[in-house]
């Protein structure tokens, strides 16, 4: 069995391994919507550090409605989820939870 930790900031992921941890889960919607140099940064920190954000939750932020009458548009949803998915699958997630802030 692994075992991961949801560990927010790429600052943070050189402490994953040392405090024995296998992987790290990430914020989805953060990798989504993080800059391009931001993301580079996570993509570095990753090869560094040599760990994997095997999974990813949290997918979208409260911007986004699903359901409803007022949903968000279906290609306003498609557009940031396949971003997201391309760079969390990026940084080697392989799950992704369903979540949303709302």
């Amino acid at each position: 069995m692994k075992i991961g930790i949801n560990c927010g900031s790429p600052d943070r992921w050189h402490m994953i391994r040392k405090n024995g941890y296998d992987y790290a889960e990430g914020y989805f919607a953060g990798i989504a919507l993080a800059s391009d140099e931001e993301f580079q940064k996570m993509c570095d920190v990753r090869d560094r550090t040599e760990i994997d954000i095997e999974a990813v939750n949290g997918m979208f932020t409260a911007k986004f409605t699903l359901l409803g009458a007022e949903k968000t548009s279906l290609d306003a949803v498609r557009d940031f989820a396949e971003k997201g998915f391309y760079r969390a699958k990026t940084l080697g997630a392989e799950i992704a939870v369903l979540g949303s802030g709302k």
